[in-house]
């Protein structure tokens, strides 16, 4: 019979035996006397793959030719495409680690490689640092992309520069995977260039999903300072940001933005509502036009005030129905319609 035929009777015959899902265990148990036992042991092994990773690489040193051999094959039937289980290496330390860099050393398939670098940016590892920094200047495009990407799940400072220092990239593929990684890297370093970007049209929208990434509170500050920006667009990301950090140090400093184009008001009311501050400047809005009114009757609520609801009730029985519908869901989580009378019964219960 052949290995093969083996290994499917061993699946059909797991059941049979009571083996447990301990690795150290069942690696133990390739070295029986029982060959229905080493064919059971070694099916549940592959079932478990990564997850036995830790027993495989001990039993592939067994002075036991048979534990050693087996956790071998094992190890080398790994399938290095499937991005699910490459990613798992990510998260058993310094094992996993060894292992994903002993094959990205040893792989030359491109899809292979990506997988594995990716897995290394995961773990976070000091040690997987310096190989994904190398990755950042292959010659495979794609590699390339997913390295500086990877480099986003590091906050040291070197990671940081390195990733600054490539910002002026030529190619806006890897350019808005540099910024996106800067992002999420959460350094108040990074992100003055990031606001910079949010002006440059080709990457503009990768800047926006790397701010929003690198809203937190030690970032808080930087971002405030593209409140003071001439560019509407990154005002009102930076504003936004701010209000989802509901940051009571910069309501100020948003609060000056309502007096702006509808635009930017709006934004700068939802801020307010969110952070809690405002109430005067989002009753003073309630007279203006219909997206400013909304956004200031959604603050009111938001800090208790219900005084601005009927504003959002006649516009459902006027020309801006969709709007205050879409504010009435945003605050309730709910969908009733048009009616004022069902919206009411909800919100001034």
């Amino acid at each position: 019979m052949t290995l093969m035929q083996h290994l499917t009777l061993a699946f059909l015959l797991v059941a049979s035996f009571s083996l447990q899902d301990d690795p150290a265990k069942l690696v133990d148990q390739l070295g029986s006397d029982d060959l229905e036992l080493r064919d059971a042991a070694q099916a549940k092994l592959v079932t478990l793959g990564a997850g036995a990773l830790v027993a495989l690489e001990k039993g592939a040193k067994s002075d036991i030719d048979e534990i050693k051999s087996r956790c071998n094959h094992i190890l080398s039937g790994f399938n290095y495409k499937n991005r699910a289980f490459v990613l798992t290496f990510s998260t058993l330390g310094d094992v996993g680690v060894a292992r994903l860099t002993k094959e990205l050393a040893a792989r030359t398939d491109v899809e292979e490689r990506r997988y594995i670098i990716e897995a290394l940016g995961l773990s976070k590892a000091e040690k997987a640092f310096a190989l994904i920094k190398a990755e950042a200047g292959s010659k495979d495009g794609e590699t390339r992309r997913v390295a500086f990407e990877a480099l986003g799940n590091f906050s040291t400072k070197e990671a940081v520069d390195f990733l600054l220092a490539n910002t002026k990239e030529p190619d806006v593929r890897y350019r808005k995977a540099i910024l996106v990684a800067l992002g999420r890297t959460k350094s108040p370093a990074g992100i003055a260039t990031i606001v910079a970007g949010l002006k440059d049209e080709p990457v503009k929208m990768a800047c926006a999903e790397a701010l929003t990434a690198a809203a937190c509170d030690a970032t808080a500050d930087e971002i405030a300072r593209g409140l003071d920006s001439d560019h509407a667009f990154t005002v009102q990301l930076c504003i936004s940001q701010l209000g989802r950090l509901k940051s009571k140090k910069h309501a100020a400093a948003i609060g000056r933005h309502v007096a702006g184009a509808d635009r930017t008001a709006a934004e700068a009311l939802r801020a307010l509502g969110r952070i809690g501050e405002g109430a005067d400047l989002a009753k003073a809005a309630l007279t203006r036009a219909p997206l400013v009114a909304a956004y200031a009757a959604e603050a009111l609520w938001r800090m208790g005030d219900k005084s601005g609801l009927p504003v959002l009730y006649k516009m459902l029985e006027g020309d801006a129905t969709s709007l205050a519908q879409e504010r009435l869901r945003a605050m309730t989580g709910k969908d009733l319609g048009t009616d004022p009378a069902a919206w009411k019964a909800v919100l001034e219960k």
